[in-house]
């Protein structure tokens, strides 16, 4: 077996003597591992990271061996209906799929594609049993590539961009090779098989480095257009719902509830009125999902989020499992305190996270197992994510006082004699507490303030009243502090960085403070007074401030800008077709359609191509002449997969000259009868007749009887083995 190819044993079934080019794979297996690795990396889940990698590995090497021992590539066809069965329940996160898809990817639309893609391209590797085959992973690893970047572009991401580029087009300058080399190359020997692959190389790198020169040339008007029609303004476009009113264009995806991190200062983004939860209870409140303690200047990172533990529920009836957290080592005692029960009812396609008002208590979810972080916030554990949740109910702890005045006075005396991990955690700003504009600006909004409670006020006002809130804000240079660019350049921005800018800036006067993002309390339901109807829009971030005895207490800014607050809710429930319905429910349907359909298609065109050929005569020819040239058609294609293929360009004639030399007299005297009735058919059709079909079918059956004595006569040969001798 060459470095080219490996040849499949003489007893397979179909493609005997089909020779299959090991570089080929090699580089569809890295065009793959390009686009996976593109979503894995924004991910930052190791275990979706292990499986889907893993899988591919094994999948093309499966692809490989099965193409050798024959199998037919008309299965594609039946493993692209599977296929598009894999990616409808990725999306939905159901069946097993629900604890690969890392929950992270449910806080983008656009990534909870790319994981849904991801995983089909993954199982896609199990069908590279074509060379067409192999060379299509090149349009899911761009697919791929693409929805990442419009989440985020970093160098991560672009050096894997590059190394897709390299191995595409090795893929097509290879392809292309194999589909028209000269015959007699078989016979090559090594030394010239690396030549002819060294020279490929060289070809793809030239080809490389001239798209890469030509990329950089065009990116920014191409990145100006890209603004006005991007996939992730394209889908947010379509998953507002009818009768929403007029929508800001293309904008960024701000992830509110990725377990590691929280980036800040992105551009501006979009106005999604979508619904995504629903919350039922006696008052509402901050609806808090993750928190975020460490500051890099470009955002948030949780240094608690790998300390995770798994917790058990007990069984209380109805499917459904009761947590108790006040039964956990370390739980706080808290003064003020009162408990509120809050049912949540998510959406379809929303975030795995729990909600909870303040600090969770007691939980009761249909799943036996969530995750918990020191932090009190909570999550479906990824082993048990078979499914979301329809609803779940938390019973939270709430500082409360029976007035403002109240709440100030005592907050005000209260101790600044933190706990240790309180201290070691909360009171660092991030890398060094050394920038001196931010100390300045910490210094100048708590002048004159002594108490924690005065200090934590008087910020929140500052950036109050220094900064506009607004949604068209521009994103942060990569090379500045967030909270600095925020407060001393632009001076304007959304929650993201209000809430960044408070807490920084309490980190430099000595307070404990964290960021935590969820939900602001929402719209009150027309039909029910104590339920609160949760949309895109209401997805929130703040600060925190911790006191002793109290815990976390929240300092919005954005709260007295005048600015913050849930969309208004419509008065009338308007009457919309079941096409608005459709457009309503967001682009995912039309999407799978369009996906689904386009798999397919790809995936069966080999085998319909074949089909059709005859038919496409039948219109010029009569039905005679037409039955003719489709046997002849069909025991041609018998013919080349024995190895001895017909090109475009040979006629009849020349190709049953070219069946006898290289299979038999036999084979070419059954063909050559045959081959008479296609040329009459051809040319003269109605000289046709019922016998001539007749004695077309018996000719066929001639060529099919001694096609199965190849191999047993000293003119079984391959048309390469041929051309060696």
């Amino acid at each position: 077996m060459s470095i080219f190819s490996g040849t499949a044993p003489d007893n397979a079934a179909s493609n005997t003597d089909e020779e299959i080019s090991i570089p080929l794979y090699i580089a569809g297996l890295v065009v793959l591992l390009s686009g996976i690795g593109a979503v894995a990396q924004h991910l930052r889940a190791p275990s979706f990271t292990q499986f889907t990698v893993t899988v591919t590995v094994i999948g093309v090497a499966v692809s490989y061996f099965l193409r050798r021992l024959g199998v037919q590539p008309r299965w594609i066809g039946i493993g692209a209906m599977v296929l598009g069965i894999v990616f409808l329940f990725a999306l939905q996160g159901a069946g097993p799929f629900g604890s690969i898809v890392p929950e992270e990817a449910h806080a983008s639309q656009d990534m909870l594609v790319a994981s849904a893609l991801a995983l089909t391209a993954t199982f896609c590797s199990f069908l590279l049993i074509t060379d067409d085959a192999v060379v299509f992973t090149c349009v899911f690893s761009i697919a791929l590539i693409g929805l990442t970047g419009t989440v985020d572009v970093n160098f991560t991401l672009i050096g894997t961009f590059l190394v897709f580029l390299a191995a595409a087009i090795f893929l097509l300058v290879h392809q292309n090779y194999l589909q028209h080399r000269p015959r007699h190359t078989a016979a090559l020997s090594s030394e010239a098989r690396l030549r002819l692959l060294r020279t490929q190389v060289i070809m793809t790198l030239l080809c490389g480095v001239t798209a890469t020169v030509l990329g950089i040339l065009i990116a920014v008007p191409i990145q100006m257009l890209g603004r006005n029609v991007s996939l992730a303004g394209i889908i947010h476009r379509l998953s507002v719902p009818a009768g929403a009113g007029p929508q800001v264009s293309t904008r960024r995806t701000l992830i509110f509830d990725d377990r590691h991190r929280f980036d800040v200062g992105l551009g501006p983004v979009g106005d999604d009125q979508s619904e995504v939860l629903t919350v039922t209870g006696e008052k509402p409140f901050y609806w808090r999902g993750r928190t975020y303690d460490y500051y890099t200047g470009r955002g948030w990172e949780s240094q608690l989020a790998t300390e995770v533990q798994m917790l058990e529920g007990e069984e209380i009836g109805n499917d459904s499992y009761e947590f108790d957290l006040s039964r956990l080592e370390g739980a706080e005692r808290r003064q003020r305190v009162k408990s509120y029960t809050h049912r949540f009812q998510p959406k379809v396609g929303s975030s795995s996270v729990l909600h909870s008002a303040a600090e969770p208590r007691l939980v009761r979810v249909p799943v036996m197992s969530i995750s918990y972080r020191p932090d009190n916030t909570l999550g479906i554990g990824s082993l048990f994510r078979m499914v979301r949740p329809s609803e779940y109910e938390v019973v939270s702890d709430v500082a409360e006082w029976p007035d403002e005045q109240s709440r100030e006075e005592e907050l005000r005396r209260s101790s600044v004699r933190y706990p240790r991990a309180v201290r070691e955690r909360y009171l660092s700003a991030g890398e060094e507490l050394n920038n001196p504009e931010l100390q300045r600006l910490a210094d100048e909004a708590t002048a004159g303030v002594t108490d924690p409670y005065g200090k934590a006020e008087a910020i929140r006002q500052f950036v109050a009243g220094r900064c506009i809130y607004t949604l068209e804000a521009p994103a942060v240079p990569r090379n500045r502090d967030a909270a600095e660019y925020f407060l001393n350049v632009s001076q304007e921005g959304y929650c993201d960085l209000y809430a960044t800018a408070v807490a920084v800036l309490c980190r430099y006067v000595g307070l404990p403070v964290r960021v935590a993002t969820g939900f602001i309390p929402g719209t009150p339901s027309l039909s029910n007074p104590k339920q609160y109807v949760l949309r895109g829009i209401d997805r929130h971030a703040w600060a925190e401030v911790y006191f002793a005895g109290y815990g976390w207490i929240p300092f919005d800014a954005t709260s007295i800008t005048g600015a913050a607050g849930a969309p208004e809710a419509p008065t009338v429930e308007e009457t919309r077709s079941r096409w608005d319905d459709l457009l309503a429910r967001g682009p995912l349907p039309l999407i799978l359609a369009g996906a689904g359909g386009l798999a397919l298609l790809f995936a069966l065109v080999t085998e319909i191509r074949r089909r059709l050929q005859p038919n496409l005569r039948r219109g010029a020819l009569g039905d005679a002449a037409n039955e003719v040239v489709s046997i002849y058609l069909q025991t041609a294609h018998l013919i080349a997969r024995r190895g001895v293929a017909r090109t475009p360009q040979m006629t009849p004639t020349a190709y049953a000259s070219r069946v006898r030399d290289f299979l038999g007299p036999q084979t070419g005297d059954a063909l050559a009868g045959l081959t008479l009735l296609a040329e009459r058919a051809l040319y003269g059709p109605e000289t046709i007749a019922a016998p001539d079909v007749e004695a077309a079918r018996h000719s066929a059956a001639a060529v099919r009887t001694a096609l199965k004595q190849i191999g047993k006569t000293p003119h079984g040969r391959r048309p390469e083995e041929a051309a060696a001798s």
